[in-house]
């Protein structure tokens, strides 16, 4: 039984890689009627639990957290996910822990939301209560990242030659510019400038005569 269409989100972890062959249906290409093989994605789909209710409100500058309500009830799991570091007897803690995420409530007013929320509170969502049967759905992936890059392959700069002096994988060929912002650094970061023009003005308020 679907969730009346209210939550269209859940999350899946990828289980391995398979080829499916299946008859192509595309009128006017050259493999309509072929067989076709592709590449396919398992994903597992575990079911999730509704362990809280986050609360927005409208402000000037956008949706803003108002309340926050958790379960009773919670896990081992979600427990370990919101603990803080802090000293060395809960390092151990590490591992297995939850995976949180907030989802997106729609349809009826707020008290309906809310009303929702609450009975669904500390249960489980199976994958056959979000979506429909062959129902076309888009994903969002999560990279695990790709650890500590040179910069060679983090900004695809030419190897020097073999003879050259103190190293090949050197920054020697990329703009004066750059090179202060060439270092190895973790994985996939970008660099970030302010989309908003930023002006200073800067006021003497020791001044008698008031500017």
């Amino acid at each position: 039984e679907l969730l009346n269409n209210n939550t269209k989100c859940t999350t899946a972890f990828p289980l391995s890689r398979k080829k499916r062959v299946f008859h192509a249906d595309k009128p006017g290409s050259k493999v309509n009627k072929k067989e076709v093989v592709e590449a396919v994605t398992i994903l597992e789909t575990p079911p999730m639990v509704i362990s809280g209710i986050v609360g927005y409100i409208d402000t000037p500058n956008g949706p803003r957290p108002f309340k926050t309500v958790f379960a009773k009830q919670l896990s081992e799991d979600f427990r370990r996910r919101m603990i803080k570091n802090w000293y060395q007897k809960l390092l151990k803690h590490r591992n297995k822990k939850a995976h949180i995420m907030e989802v997106q409530l729609n349809g009826g007013s707020i008290a309906d939301k809310v009303e929702r929320a609450k009975e669904r509170l500390e249960k489980q969502v199976l994958i056959d209560q979000v979506f429909a049967q062959d129902e076309m759905v888009d994903t969002i992936g999560v990279t695990r990242g790709k650890g500590f890059k040179g910069v060679t392959s983090r900004w695809h700069t030419k190897k020097l030659p073999r003879k050259t002096r103190k190293g090949l994988c050197k920054f020697t060929v990329v703009h004066y510019i750059m090179a202060f912002l060439i270092n190895i650094l973790p994985g996939r970061f970008y660099w970030r400038v302010a989309f908003e023009k930023i002006t200073l003005k800067f006021i003497d308020t020791s001044s008698k005569f008031g500017h």
